[in-house]
């Protein structure tokens, strides 16, 4: 068992103007291909940082042993973990930033590589 954000207003998250997928986990962040800005906010980031402590106290991990993906919000948490638990593998070895920029690069979004530009301001 872990958190899960399924049933929550964003879980399949779709921009009224484009119908793109996104989490618009505050109101600074637009929709990635109009830039629309939805007006609420939501709890993703709470969600996700719950279930990433949660993992790790009861699995010794950021990864659970099973996750379900039943919602693109889910599918986004099921990255995070991936991320969170190779950083902690890899022992802090280099900054997180430079961490999840080669993840992007080499493990999870081949198709994104080179093209994470501005994702240091993003993460901060």
């Amino acid at each position: 068992m872990t958190l899960h954000t399924y049933g929550n207003w964003y879980s399949n998250y779709k921009c009224p103007s484009c119908s793109s997928f996104y989490i618009p986990y505050n109101k600074k962040i637009s929709c990635p291909k109009c830039s629309k800005q939805e007006e609420k906010e939501n709890d993703f980031i709470k969600i996700a940082s719950a279930s990433l402590q949660f993992n790790l106290k009861k699995y010794n991990s950021y990864a659970p042993t099973a996750w379900y993906t039943g919602c693109f919000s889910d599918h986004v948490m099921n990255l995070l973990f991936g991320i969170f638990e190779g950083y902690r593998e890899k022992k802090n070895e280099i900054p997180f930033v430079e961490f999840v920029k080669e993840w992007i690069d080499k493990t999870a979004l081949p198709r994104f590589s080179g093209h994470t530009e501005g994702f240091g301001s993003i993460m901060k």
